[in-house]
């Protein structure tokens, strides 16, 4: 589809009024940026999509109208107009930790995930990850709750189709609230968290080269190995978004589809044992020290030392001396 970019008027009820009817009053706002997104997918597509000038659009432009009424998906911009969205992934979780109670009530909507958009106005706000006090996920990090999502971000808009296949719907049709940093702060407390932003994030690559954060050890070391240089599923490969699915590289697989990696989150999974962990965890099982049915948290502190050994002579570039 070639649609120029354009701010033209369009009939009443034409095609092009009906799609941007999609868009939630409280968003149709003229500091509000808009990116487009295929259909079931989250990430935008266009140059710069997160810059003024970049690929994104207002609430009544003619490009986005146009992808809307093919039945594209659409994302709002944060950090650009001042806008943060508390992006709530895991939702039991955050309802057991009171994260809910101590928000404000604001604009609300709930993402095709099962998890919850809460939308504020902070300028100025950096990006805030938000983990569990306590408990680790498959690749044995502390369980991640959530983001707050503002500068260089954006999140998917309401009316969208999630890949498994449910809507993203308003929940709460009120107003925008306005927040501060400190009472999102107050809102987490209690919580593992990171006001990092993600490109100072990445700038950690080796001892020598940039300044290594002292919790930089243990399982964390696995981080700074990309999961897709040492796992790649075997067979014919799908990709959904960040995740790619087929065939386990080490054992067998009847399905051929039972074994994926995530790049965002850096780690695999086994479908058939119900295991995963990270780049670490792979490795042991590529130097046989632990069977794919043996890979929980901690399953890793007797050979800690030998994998880390292991990666570093593969030419993976690690911090410290911890291995």
């Amino acid at each position: 589809m070639n649609i120029d970019h354009c701010n033209a008027a369009y009939p009443p009820n034409s095609p092009f009024d009906r799609a941007l009817r999609r868009i939630p009053r409280q968003l149709r706002r003229p500091e509000i940026r808009f990116t487009i997104i295929p259909l079931g997918q989250k990430s935008p597509i266009g140059k710069a999509w997160d810059e003024p000038g970049g690929s994104n659009y207002g609430h009544e432009d003619l490009t986005l109208a146009g992808y809307l009424a093919s039945g594209w998906n659409y994302g709002v911009v944060t950090g650009l107009s001042g806008l943060a969205v508390v992006d709530i992934d895991n939702l039991q979780e955050a309802e057991i930790l009171g994260i809910l109670d101590r928000l404000p009530e604001t604009f609300q909507v709930r993402t095709g995930g099962g998890g919850q958009h809460h939308y504020y106005w902070c300028p100025g706000l950096r990006r805030i990850s938000f983990y569990h006090p306590n408990k680790l996920d498959a690749c044995g990090s502390a369980l991640h709750l959530g983001e707050v999502q503002c500068e260089g971000q954006q999140v998917v808009a309401p009316g969208s189709l999630h890949k498994s296949g449910r809507r993203y719907d308003v929940i709460r049709d009120v107003g925008i609230s306005s927040i501060t940093e400190q009472e999102i702060i107050q809102a987490l407390v209690g919580l593992k968290f990171s006001r990092s932003k993600v490109k100072e994030q990445k700038t950690i690559v080796c001892a020598g080269e940039h300044r290594v954060p002292k919790e930089m050890d243990g399982i964390l070391l696995g981080a700074l190995i990309p999961i897709d240089s040492i796992a790649w599923p075997r067979g014919k490969v799908e990709r959904h978004g960040q995740e790619l699915r087929g065939a386990h590289p080490l054992h067998d697989s009847a399905s051929a589809d039972n074994f994926s990696i995530n790049l965002g989150q850096n780690c695999w999974h086994c479908w058939r044992h119900e295991t995963g962990g990270g780049p670490l965890e792979f490795l042991a099982m590529q130097m046989g020290l632990l069977d794919c049915s043996e890979v929980r948290p901690g399953c890793l502190k007797d050979v800690f030392r030998v994998v880390v050994r292991e990666a570093r002579r593969r030419g993976y570039c690690l911090p410290g001396d911890k291995g």
